[in-house]
């Protein structure tokens, strides 16, 4: 509508012009539909996780991830081995809520000075099976990729840029 029909359109209904604050609220209203729907899309796609996931490494041996529901919010994983009849756990993590959003959370042993790195949830696609995490002032990775293939493989995915390059690493699961 030209600014002349606006105008006229106001005075003809009796309309006031709407103010500045009233407009940015109503223009960032999809923005926030759309962040509560991928919280809640994610929030009932969590279950996903949930179970002992199981892989073999480049040396034969299997590496497990073990991921238990602790609530509604929270979600922990470990990332582990087993040797010589031994549980070394590389990392753990926590699938929780930071400031309403979903977050995945990693404590990696020897890393990072024992402190974990967020992760918020930047997108979720294929029907609620694929969950994209991203902190882009990690030094490496930069986004952890989860894609549930189907109930009993999963693909994951760490990927960023080391001195301007694009590294990746890919590890397929199954469940146990």
């Amino acid at each position: 509508m030209f600014s002349g029909q606006r105008d006229l359109y106001r005075k003809t209904i009796k309309m006031k012009p709407m103010k500045k604050s009233n407009i940015c609220l109503l223009l960032s209203f999809p923005f926030l539909l759309s962040m509560s729907a991928l919280t809640s899309l994610a929030q009932n796609q969590l279950k996903l996780f949930e179970g002992t996931w199981q892989m073999k490494d480049e040396n034969g041996g299997i590496m497990y991830e073990d991921w238990h529901k602790l609530s509604d919010s929270l979600y922990k994983g470990e990332n582990y081995a087993i040797a010589n009849g031994k549980k070394k756990v590389f990392e753990t993590v926590l699938l929780k809520y930071v400031d309403g959003k979903l977050c995945y959370a990693p404590t990696v042993k020897n890393q990072n000075e024992g402190k974990e790195i967020v992760f918020p949830l930047k997108e979720i696609s294929d029907e609620g099976k694929k969950f994209v995490f991203e902190n882009l002032e990690h030094d490496f990775p930069q986004r952890i990729i989860y894609h549930f293939k189907n109930k009993s493989t999963l693909d994951a995915r760490v990927e960023g840029n080391v001195e301007g390059k694009e590294r990746s690493s890919d590890f397929h699961f199954t469940k146990k």
